[in-house]
């Protein structure tokens, strides 16, 4: 009689027994390692954790040391001052660019150029304006061209560093000149007009305060595109308009600064 009855009974607690322990199983399948191995892994995560704090403070000094190794080499990637002339004799610089001496007046002779010369590394130009004729404008000077004698792309610099002296205090007329032979001739390259003492001294002017004289109008030429393509700077002495005196000043170097 209660054979069925035992019977399903037994299916039921079986069926419980089989239940039962899903979370076990799952928790068996979930893990691949005894013990000993997820004690061993636990171990070495912290050992490495425990490395990765210790060795903070020597990686941010490396990280230091790294950064100030880098400011020099981004130093050095700067431009550095160009020697665009240095003097030992009047007919070529030490960096080997031409020295060409002229003069110039409205109307013949009356600004004359003497010969130049060197002394201690400064050289001499001399001349005289002589108004004879009255010449509404003239003067004398030096051109100083690079040391490979070809245009150079100067564009990158920003200040031209002159050491000059005069025999009287006046203005001296400095220009940068470029390749056009007709922008040459009709003067209207850009110029910096520079009060000069007796006393030798460099004098710090930045290029963009070079600009072409008034009288140039719509033929004035850009500062930046002569230096992209600069042939020659020029020293001089004006007379405008000619008056009878002597003239004498020095140029003892000349340097372009980034």
């Amino acid at each position: 009689m209660f054979g069925p009855l035992r019977a399903f009974l037994k299916v039921k607690s079986i069926s419980r027994v089989a239940a039962a322990p899903p979370t076990l199983r799952n928790l068996t399948v979930k893990s691949n390692h005894t013990p000993s191995q997820q004690n061993y892994q636990s171990t070495q995560a912290a050992i490495a954790a425990a490395l990765r704090l210790a060795l903070r403070p020597f990686l941010l000094l490396a990280a230091v040391l790294a950064v100030g190794a880098t400011a020099p080499a981004m130093a050095q990637n700067k431009a550095a001052p160009m020697a665009w002339a240095t003097f030992a004799n009047p007919a070529s610089t030490v960096q080997g660019g031409n020295i060409n001496g002229f003069s110039y007046s409205e109307k013949p002779g009356d600004a004359v150029a003497s010969p130049m010369s060197v002394v201690a590394g400064m050289l001499f130009v001399r001349g005289s304006f002589v108004a004879k004729n009255a010449s509404a404008w003239s003067g004398l000077g030096v051109s100083v061209e690079p040391g490979t004698n070809q245009p150079m792309d100067v564009s990158n610099y920003k200040t031209l560093s002159i050491r000059l002296s005069a025999l009287h205090t006046s203005k001296l007329r400095l220009r940068l000149n470029g390749t056009d032979d007709k922008i040459k001739s009709n003067g209207c390259y850009p110029i910096f007009m520079q009060y000069v003492t007796p006393e030798e001294r460099s004098y710090e002017i930045p290029l963009a305060k070079f600009a072409s004289d008034s009288y140039c109008g719509a033929n004035a030429v850009d500062v930046v595109r002569t230096l992209q393509r600069l042939s020659a700077i020029e020293v001089a002495d004006t007379s405008d308009p000619a008056r009878a005196r002597s003239s004498q000043f020095t140029v003892a170097s000349i340097t372009l600064l980034p």
